[in-house]
């Protein structure tokens, strides 16, 4: 009686447990609309929208009680739960297909062998293996594709990891290709095409049971890949099938039409080694039993209001009708179409609603032969973000497995690669000539942005300034946001690819200081950016001593930390500025926001100009197109040590695509699990730059002006640090010869001198 009223009450819009009356519910881009939102929150209805990135922004939504509940996926509560340390989040509904509402679980795996099969896993070895595939458009995980044969390797002692030889994911391979005989395991095994081409030859056993040996597949379009798969056991002499438990059912003619094979000569395969008959079993042992999709509520407070609402809202009995438009709206977001809510007779943890079918994987479980790719972080919330990503990539079955280590900032990352603390970070293209010169890193990625994302070098000078080009800023005297970042080399490539000598820049981690007048670049007395304690801060110091400015320490005018009022490209700006400067390098990107920078006096952008190349001046509220710009580059890449190996250098390439593979912007099914790219927790530019498109290889520079055009800065930059013999930066080889000739005939003159005999 009492849930009969309250259940009124709720119809009635008093029973509602916020306070505004209203449920806040987690939506994607791809559940609503900003208009299906709208009509959502008429004024009568009992919810509201939360716009979401994705599952992790939803789940941090309820973790902040900015969202009440959300839809999640199995994948999803599965990451949600590792991070639900006390386990406040609740299960109260599961999203079901109308015409399997009895059934628990979304989807079941089993493994089928013949009826002559002895039994155990290690009967296995040196059997035919039967695999329906691999492919963008599978709705199970690698790690569920996976399960069936990285248990029974496992168990079987089979993986044997070769680190220095092999890359994890050719690991698998190849104790695959060592256990079974021969095999069809269709479909992509890795993300990059030339290297999954090579595999299937290298492995080429693999494919022997397939239709089409060579192309290693299934006939997919006669009958799809989970039919052929069972015909690869049936008729292509397969001795084990990992297999959908709904396709045996009716390949064997178990639940409706006729059978293609007769059930009785086969048997299921369970992960203790026992076997069970076909015909003869209701609920066969299964390998994974996945969950439905299902509605997840911030807190036991709220799961029984949030419970009952839905229940009057959304009534099981779908014959019940409503007119009004916002619960036709709600039921779309919540069940979409063919689907119905099934509200759970209890309420569940997380933990405790998967561990029903799946197991809750552990960092270190999936290839625990093969080291971590160790990815370096800058800050807690970077480090944050980097922790969900690699739970989510654990549970998404990559391999290898990531661990996330925290340094201080980019430099210091650079060091702990350097170091072989850890492997990669991803980079602004800013620091990228840094990374390559003075912890000799080098690319393994490129972070494919926008055109709106590439970085544009510009020169800022005096409106009254009467230089016509590059060369005639000789004598001046420069700001740079950097010692050697992105804005140094490219100016020193513009003075090279000048009439001038380039030996006036060259080497170009030294040549500022004669080349120009004075110089401000933050950084030059960091060991962090240069091997040598190079002072080229003098005039950050003059630019200091005629302001308000007061640092916190005498060498912090020097710093390259944001302590120091003149670094990065807002502090040249502030450099220039201070009137003691003639021209500012830096990157025009985000250049209508640093303008608006309060320590600019208000008429800064009357009284400076953006100098072209050729000498022209633009207004600096216009956007420098590329020709006047000094360098245009791509805007960000991942570096790694110069030194690894081939197989390293394949893992850390390999992995880095799978990530974006699966929560990058073509990630399908999966998109909203998490999303490599976009903000975390509020927070833009974690990890990667917020405009990153995806990822491009170093082989495939040439196919992106921008990424080439950077290539080609960093590449002539160290040809400036170390010339060639000849150049005029260190003088003609006969005079090198000459000079070490004096050298040597000055040491016998003083060894001579001592009564020691020297010869020449």
């Amino acid at each position: 009686m009492k849930r009969q009223v309250c259940m009124l009450l709720l119809i009635l819009g008093i029973c509602a447990q916020n306070s505004d009356g209203k449920y806040r519910l987690c939506v994607t881009e791809s559940m609503a609309t900003s208009d299906s939102c709208k009509t959502l929150e008429a004024a009568e209805s009992k919810f509201i929208c939360v716009k979401v990135i994705d599952s992790v922004d939803c789940a941090l939504k309820l973790e902040r009680n900015e969202a009440d509940f959300g839809i999640f996926t199995a994948e999803e509560v599965i990451l949600t739960s590792k991070f639900d340390i006390k386990q406040q989040r609740i299960c109260i509904a599961e999203i079901r297909e109308l015409d399997r509402e009895t059934e628990d679980f979304h989807f079941t795996t089993v493994a089928v062998v013949k009826e002559s099969f002895p039994g155990t896993l290690e009967a296995l070895r040196g059997k035919k293996f039967c695999h329906p595939g691999f492919s963008k458009s599978q709705l199970w995980t690698d790690r569920v594709l996976k399960h069936f044969e990285r248990v029974v390797l496992n168990r079987s002692s089979t993986v044997g990891c070769d680190k220095s030889l092999r890359t994890a994911a050719e690991d698998e391979l190849s104790a695959l290709s060592t256990f079974f005989t021969s095999a069809c395991r269709p479909g992509e095994w890795v993300v990059d095409n030339r290297l999954d081409k090579k595999l299937k030859q290298q492995y080429s056993k693999l494919c022997e049971l397939c239709d089409s040996k060579n192309g290693c597949s299934h006939n997919a379009e006669r009958d799809g890949n989970q039919y052929s798969a069972l015909d690869c056991l049936t008729k292509k002499g397969g001795d084990v099938v990992y297999e959908a438990y709904s396709y045996v059912q009716k390949y064997f003619g178990l639940v409706g039409g006729s059978a293609r094979s007769n059930p009785e000569n086969y048997r299921y395969l369970c992960p203790n080694g026992s076997i069970e008959h076909i015909s003869m079993t209701v609920k066969p042992c299964t390998w994974i039993q996945q969950p439905w999709k299902s509605i997840i509520v911030k807190d036991n407070e709220t799961a029984p209001g949030l419970m009952s609402t839905l229940e009057v809202w959304l009534p099981t009995n779908l014959r019940l009708k409503r007119s009004s438009k916002w619960v036709d709206t709600l039921r779309i977001m919540i069940t979409g179409n063919g689907n119905k809510l099934v509200i759970r007779a209890n309420k569940e943890s997380l933990r405790s609603f998967i561990l029903r079918g799946r197991e809750i994987p552990e960092p270190g479980t999936t290839l625990p032969c093969h080291e971590p790719v160790k990815w370096c972080t800058t800050s807690d919330i970077e480090n944050n973000k980097c922790e969900w990503l690699r739970q989510a990539a654990i549970i998404q079955g990559i391999v290898p497995e990531l661990q996330c280590v925290q340094g201080t900032s980019q430099l210091d990352c650079f060091k702990k690669i350097k170091n072989k603390d850890a492997d990669i970070v991803g980079t602004s293209s800013n620091l990228g000539p840094i990374a390559t010169h003075f912890s000799n890193l080098t690319t393994v990625m490129y972070q494919e942005t926008i055109q709106d994302g590439h970085f544009k070098i510009v020169a800022v000078v005096n409106l009254n300034l009467t230089a016509s080009n590059m060369s005639e800023l000789e004598n001046k005297k420069a700001c740079f946001p950097e010692f050697a970042g992105l804005a140094w080399v490219a100016f020193v490539e513009a003075i090279r690819n000048s009439s001038d000598s380039e030996s006036k820049v060259c080497p170009y981690d030294e040549s500022m200081g004669t080349f120009f007048a004075s110089v401000c670049a933050p950084g030059s007395k960091n060991q962090l950016h240069s091997s040598v304690d190079t002072d080229l801060c003098a005039l950050c110091k003059e630019a200091s001593s005629g302001s308000s400015y007061i640092p916190f320490f005498d060498e912090e005018t020097c710093a390259a930390t944001i302590r120091n009022k003149f670094y990065d490209n807002v502090g040249a700006l502030r450099c220039l500025a201070s009137g003691v400067a003639d021209v500012a390098f830096i990157n025009s990107y985000n250049l209508s926001v640093n303008l608006q920078d309060t320590m600019l006096p208000k008429d800064f952008a009357q009284k400076y100009r953006i100098m072209c190349r050729n000498g022209t001046k633009v207004p600096l509220t216009a956007i420098p197109d590329d020709d006047c710009a000094l360098a245009v580059v791509t805007g960000g890449e991942v570096v790694a040590r110069r030194n690894q190996s081939r197989t390293e250098s394949r893992d850390l390439s390999l992995t880095l695509l799978e990530l974006d593979e699966w929560f990058g912007y073509t990630s399908g099914y999966f998109a909203n699990i998490f999303n490599l790219y976009k903000p975390f927790n509020n927070t833009e530019d974690l990890l990667f730059r917020r405009e990153t498109l995806g990822f491009l290889k170093r082989s495939e520079a040439m196919e992106s002006e921008s990424t080439e055009a950077y290539e080609k800065l960093k590449r002539n930059a160290e040809k400036c640090v170390h010339p060639k013999k000849g150049s005029g930066a260190n003088g003609t080889e006969a005079e090198t010869t000459v000079l070490l000739l004096m050298m040597i005939l000055s040491l016998g003159v003083i060894l001579r001198t001592n009564s020691v005999f020297f010869q020449v």
